[in-house]
């Protein structure tokens, strides 16, 4: 995994989105993302292993925003499908 940033696309309420995501921190295996959406930050991700497949929970939000947990497992899901290629 390099550093830069990437876009993803993605479907959230009937609207498709574009997300800004920036790897910036690695903790031994714990990797953590920046979300981005329309050029403001939103929040931080990390994926918490599971026995089928990674968990993807907020680790810092932007206080004026309320997240929807649902949001975050689907731009996880993303940057994993981005990983993969």
């Amino acid at each position: 995994m390099d550093g830069n940033s990437f876009y993803i696309e993605f479907l959230f309420n009937d609207e498709q989105q574009l997300a800004e995501i920036t790897p910036y921190k690695k903790e031994g295996d714990i990797l953590y993302f920046d979300v981005s959406i329309q050029n403001h930050y939103q929040f931080s991700l990390t994926a918490v292993p599971t026995s089928e497949k990674p968990e993807w929970k907020i680790v810092l939000k932007n206080s004026d925003n309320e997240i929807d947990p649902d949001l975050a497992q689907i731009i996880g899901e993303q940057i994993d499908l981005h990983y993969q290629l």
